[in-house]
């Protein structure tokens, strides 16, 4: 059985201080897209320079810029074609728990999808 493994390489983040940590935080109606409407992203994680989400057949980068007390963002969102749209993105490795609006999410390093492609 194949597995499709999402790993991320960050070289050119900078990191406000030695003890963050970069984590993909569970998502529960949390994203919303620039209509304010609830994305269906399964994990995202968020940082001062970029966002990334991951959804069960796609993964989006969204680069901020800060400018003049706005940000301005932009998206690119890579489609995995022929995917198959109803897998679970697996949480590979809780590390904490994360509260946010009053609920609890799981958080972790790293991300599993499997048999995203019919037959794998």
């Amino acid at each position: 059985m194949k597995h499709f493994y999402f790993l991320l390489f960050v070289c050119s983040i900078q990191i406000a201080t030695a003890s963050d940590r970069l984590l993909f935080i569970e998502n529960r109606g949390d994203v919303k897209n620039e209509k304010g409407q609830t994305e269906n992203a399964s994990y995202y994680l968020s940082t001062t320079s970029f966002d990334l989400f991951v959804y069960p057949n796609q993964i989006s980068y969204q680069f901020k810029n800060h400018k003049a007390n706005k940000v301005i963002a932009e998206k690119i969102t890579l489609q995995l074609q022929g995917a198959n749209s109803s897998v679970v993105v697996e949480n590979e490795n809780e590390v904490e728990k994360y509260w946010l609006n009053g609920q609890d999410r799981k958080t972790t390093t790293s991300l599993l999808v499997r048999e995203v492609y019919p037959g794998s």
